[in-house]
């Protein structure tokens, strides 16, 4: 009778722990809370294993995601290739994890971008092309935005970049032709060349004093942008950064500016006014304002610096020079 005992005790003991490893392996994945056809929560505890939640809720046709918890370069690559039909998604209680394995496609292809996949950080072309997204809330743990992060996403309405963020990759919001609103937090220390290129709908936009260097075609062809203010913490504006810029009316350009290149204003064919904070004349490239009329565009300097400006080469083909 005690070995029967022992042997239903043993029994009994197996089933506990067997109960208890079964709900620790649930704890480890994704939890999934489907709040209708269209719409769900994932809570995903384990970097990676977001392609097993979708396959777990049996939806394919999801437009609106929430995840919370930790995520890697895996599950980017599941929400840009495996859901087709996102319009609104909510990282902003997930910490994204470095990676550094391979990552493969739904077809199997086998992606060989630089790797490491750094920690909070939105990956290489993590969101590329996927012209449904309206609206996307980032990671409030956010360091920095990858080249190519959001390159034609042109649904994209607006961007609101979390102040732990420090740089904006090459191309992260080229072509977002929908694009109305952007926030730059002032932890911003690099806007990187072609970063906002041809994103058309965007009418102004602030640059935190944070940022020093306007990188190459940062902003070209963003024809709705109608003026810009350069903070003082600018120092030199690269090649074509506003070229392009049709509907440019008016920029103040600080004294902290030492260096204009080439074509960084060309083709800003609506501009009427260019105001000049630096009495010496700024080093200035060739072509900086080319193929619009200088004849009409005011350049307004500082009191006292009118002659020096109308005898260096470029400055003085402005034939309205106004000091204040």
């Amino acid at each position: 009778m005690f070995t029967n005992q022992k042997t239903k005790l043993s029994i009994l003991m197996l089933m506990l722990a067997f109960l208890f490893f079964s709900t620790c392996k649930k704890e480890v994945y994704n939890k999934v809370n489907t709040i209708s056809d269209s719409s769900i929560v994932i809570t995903n505890a384990t970097p990676g294993s977001l392609e097993t939640a979708l396959i777990e809720s049996g939806n394919t046709n999801i437009t609106n995601l929430k995840i919370t918890g930790k995520i890697d370069a895996r599950d980017f690559i599941v929400m840009r290739l495996n859901m087709p039909m996102l319009t609104t998604i909510d990282l902003s209680e997930t910490d994204i994890v470095q990676y550094s394995g391979k990552l493969v496609s739904p077809s199997g292809e086998i992606y060989s971008f630089q790797q490491p996949f750094p920690a909070n950080t939105i990956p290489f072309e993590a969101f590329a092309g996927k012209v449904n997204v309206v609206s996307i809330l980032l990671p409030n743990s956010l360091k920095a935005i990858d080249s190519y992060a959001f390159e034609s996403c042109s649904d994209l309405k607006e961007i609101t970049i979390p102040p732990s963020d420090t740089s904006i990759g090459i191309s992260a919001f080229s072509a977002c032709s929908s694009l109305t609103k952007v926030t730059i937090p002032s932890s911003v220390k690099r806007i990187m060349g072609y970063a906002f290129y041809s994103c058309k709908s965007l009418t102004s936009i602030t640059i935190p004093s944070s940022v020093s260097i306007l990188s190459e075609s940062s902003f070209q062809r963003c024809t709705n942008l109608t003026s810009i203010i350069i903070p003082s913490s600018v120092t030199n504006i690269e090649c074509a950064s506003f070229a392009g810029c049709t509907s440019l009316s008016s920029i103040t350009i600080p004294s902290s500016v030492s260096k204009i290149d080439s074509y960084a204003f060309s083709d800003c064919t609506s501009l009427q006014s260019i105001h000049i904070n630096k009495e010496i004349p700024i080093d200035i490239g060739t072509n900086v304002f080319v193929n619009f009329l200088t004849s009409s565009c005011i350049l307004y300097v500082p009191k006292g610096s009118k002659s020096t400006y109308q005898v260096v080469d470029v400055w003085m083909d402005f034939k309205n020079i106004i000091e204040e």
